[in-house]
């Protein structure tokens, strides 16, 4: 984060820092997705009988 705003704003190189932004985008959504897909494996609801 710290890299991504020095290179948008501190060095006006907003093409970069906007590619940078993207990048920790889709390596959030990846991650969010495989916690949601493999959820159910280590999510134990109380109220889910088996």
């Amino acid at each position: 984060m710290i890299y991504f705003y020095k290179q948008a704003f501190s060095f006006a190189n907003m093409g970069y820092g906007a590619t940078l932004a993207w990048f920790m985008f889709l390596i959030a959504l990846v991650l969010t997705l495989v916690l949601f897909g493999t959820s159910r494996f280590w999510v134990y609801y109380a109220a889910e009988q088996k």
